[in-house]
């Protein structure tokens, strides 16, 4: 079943467990996502900062650089930080979700996911960043048009 209309998004998954890619992986691919991965934080700030993704799935604990940090390092770059972040973890309590949220996370998936949820998830922020993107051109479009009525009636 293919939820995506559009193949033309591109998602990150980092994860430091080659089986939770994997799986996260397949089930991405079947909706006709495109899909890069990352095996560390390092390894995901290299990958956002060459490519352009639409959403990135981030583990939350990770050895040397946990998701808290990398959502962090991904929301205080002027060139990244638009990319919404759903952080996965196998344990979600309160404290971790508040401070994902702090970090900068749009969402939380627990593991082990419910590949309904995980679409569902997937599908929304893809769909309201596409929006806020809309909107931005949208605006600019409006100020620049402003600006030139503006002009015309100078010029008169």
């Amino acid at each position: 079943m293919s939820v995506n209309t559009n193949p033309a998004f591109n998602i990150l998954i980092v994860d430091d467990e080659p089986i939770n890619i994997q799986l996260l992986g397949n089930v991405l691919k079947e909706s006709d996502y495109d899909v890069q991965f990352a095996t560390s934080g390092e390894e995901a700030l290299e990958w956002v900062n060459s490519e352009p993704f639409d959403l990135i799935l981030l583990d939350l604990m990770m050895p040397t650089m946990d998701g808290y940090e990398v959502c962090e390092r991904i929301k205080n770059n002027s060139a990244t930080n638009a990319i919404p972040i759903l952080f996965l973890s196998a344990s979600v309590s309160a404290k971790k979700i508040n401070k994902g949220f702090e970090a900068g996370a749009a969402d939380f998936i627990n593991k082990p996911f419910n590949r309904v949820e995980l679409l569902a998830k997937v599908k929304t922020h893809l769909e309201l960043k596409r929006s806020l993107e809309q909107s931005a051109d949208l605006q600019k479009k409006l100020d620049e048009a402003l600006k030139e009525i503006e002009r015309l009636n100078i010029q008169r």
